[in-house]
């Protein structure tokens, strides 16, 4: 029925001659309809009512409906994640004789960064703990959000925030890529909470405007089984997985300066004034030339570690023009170099155990 159409209605289109035998019926001369008419008056009463309840529309996209849910000053923006969607995928061959690797952790990812295709997975969708690598998503919105050459001044808060450090001063005027290397490198927390106090929404170093977009960003990229708390992964009730985590990283070193940053061993970096020097070195040991476990083909990564989330490591690195990514969460030996030894055995074994087709 349209809507502007009127229902029809079976009693008022009877006749003049059928209401006058109907009125000599009748003792009291009024009219009794069938109940059944009654029926279809209200049926056809209650559909136009339901016609007309405007409709909820279910084809906005819905990146637009996550970018509206956040609080964002003018010109700071999240930005929209570039996927490469791919007409076809490769589908690396593991070698027939290859056999699993033995990663004593408990949760193991192997990831091919360009067809998103798994490699090796080991509860690798359990909601855990991810400590530090946390500095991986505070690193990328950071440089998707500010300039490289923006002023910090870093707070009371920032720099008291205790744990691993890149030994800021309160007061200190630092550019935002010198706290990049600190947040990357020594997995510095003054630099996390340095770096997300200078968020336009963020007041008398509130950071919470930044974690929003944090998990927002964790959701443009299709990370569902992530919510992060603080910048700096300090609080063991926020949880990621180890598959969320090799989307992020496969996502963070399409960024240059990222790359940069997580491939340097080491680096020397000032404050405005030159006062003050931070001398920083590199956590990740697969980066290190002089580290035994250096890796050759290694293009960076991020290291973590707290009581509940045990020693963890996310690296990327690419052989022959093909790009993985190694998570390894929680390790069973408490060893500070587990987690990138086991690393290495992964990365090491996923280039030596697949071959990839030629499209």
């Amino acid at each position: 029925m349209l809507r502007n159409q009127k229902p029809y209605v079976p009693y008022r289109n009877i006749n003049n001659k059928h209401i006058h035998r109907l009125n000599s019926r009748q003792s009291n001369n009024k009219i009794k309809f069938p109940i059944s008419y009654l029926i279809i008056v209200f049926v056809l009463t209650i559909g136009i009512i339901i016609i007309n309840i405007p409709k909820k529309n279910n084809n906005q996209p819905k990146k637009g409906k996550v970018l509206s849910a956040v609080s964002v000053k003018p010109n700071i923006d999240l930005q929209i994640p570039d996927l490469d969607q791919k007409l076809s995928i490769v589908i690396p061959q593991k070698n027939p004789d290859a056999h699993d690797p033995y990663i004593p952790a408990k949760n193991v990812y192997l990831y091919d960064a360009e067809n998103a295709y798994p490699l090796y997975a080991k509860n690798a969708d359990d909601h855990v703990p991810i400590a530090s690598t946390t500095k991986i998503m505070t690193s990328i919105l950071a440089l998707e959000n500010y300039k490289l050459d923006q002023i910090v001044i870093v707070s009371n808060k920032a720099a008291n925030i205790g744990g691993s450090l890149m030994k800021l001063h309160t007061g200190e005027k630092i550019t935002v890529e010198n706290l990049l290397y600190g947040l990357m490198l020594p997995s510095g927390n003054d630099a996390a909470y340095a770096l997300a106090s200078l968020d336009p929404a963020s007041k008398d170093g509130d950071i919470k405007a930044f974690v929003e977009k944090m998990n927002q960003k964790a959701k443009l990229l299709g990370m569902d089984n992530t919510h992060y708390l603080c910048p700096a992964g300090l609080d063991d009730t926020a949880y990621s997985t180890a598959h969320d985590m090799a989307i992020l990283m496969a996502y963070a070193i399409k960024n240059p300066t990222f790359r940069q940053i997580i491939n340097s061993a080491t680096k020397t970096v000032n404050s405005v004034d030159n006062y003050y020097i931070h001398d920083l070195v590199n956590t990740n040991r697969l980066v290190v030339p002089a580290e035994p476990l250096f890796f050759p083909y290694i293009i960076g990564g991020k290291t973590g570690n707290t009581d509940l989330a045990g020693h963890c490591l996310i690296n990327a690195a690419q052989k022959d023009g093909h790009t993985i990514i190694s998570v390894v969460l929680n390790t069973a030996s408490p060893a500070k170099p587990e987690s990138a030894r086991l690393n290495n055995i992964l990365l090491t074994w996923g280039f030596s155990s697949f071959t990839w087709p030629n499209k």
